[in-house]
């Protein structure tokens, strides 16, 4: 074998690894190419979610920051079709968001007829958030009125409204009970949270 064949055939060889190295780069480009479109998508979905977060964040915080507040119109049409009556309202005295939703609600139903018969700062048992509206009548235990439509009037219109013409944090519950006078509403009105 001569040095010109050993040249020859390192040459072949040489071509042929190259040809594999080639071939082999190629098929690593290909599958890093769909790596980095997979990667891309995956970024795009996290920045969607991300901004749906940060959305809702901004939303959280509104709903914190925003005094809570009573739709005039809707409140209107709740209370012109809605039994009148004569109601204690009572209010947390942590901040003046809850004696500022208190003045409101005692305007509000005092223009549609309503008795007021206090608007008075009092401690929340537990300062518990939320509303709460208990009527008191001939019930043998306290009832917890999930849904307001369950509730007997007047109640059910001061529980209706405080539901769908109350922005911010509508939590209310109405209770009935035998512990008071016959026929005396109050609404507590705790902080929002």
């Amino acid at each position: 074998m001569s040095w010109d064949t050993v040249y020859s055939w390192s040459q072949v060889v040489a071509v042929c690894f190259a040809g594999i190295a080639l071939v082999s780069g190629l098929v690593v480009n290909k599958r890093q190419a769909k790596q980095l479109v997979q990667l891309e998508l995956d970024l795009q979905t996290q920045r969607e979610k991300t901004a749906l977060a940060e959305k809702a964040t901004l939303e959280l915080e509104g709903l914190i920051k925003e005094p809570r507040r009573i739709d005039r119109k809707h409140a209107d049409e709740i209370l012109d079709w809605g039994e009148k009556g004569p109601v204690s309202i009572f209010f947390s005295m942590i901040g003046d968001e809850p004696g500022n939703l208190a003045k409101q609600l005692a305007e509000i139903l005092d223009t549609h007829g309503w008795k007021i018969q206090e608007v008075t700062p009092a401690i929340v048992p537990a300062e518990r958030p939320g509303i709460v509206i208990r009527l008191y009548g001939d019930t043998k235990e306290t009832i917890v009125v999930t849904n307001w439509t369950d509730a007997p009037e007047p109640a059910k219109t001061l529980h209706r409204l405080l539901v769908e013409a109350l922005i911010g944090n509508p939590m209310v519950e109405t209770r009935a009970s035998s512990d008071r006078p016959k026929h005396r509403l109050e609404v507590t009105i705790g902080g929002k949270f």
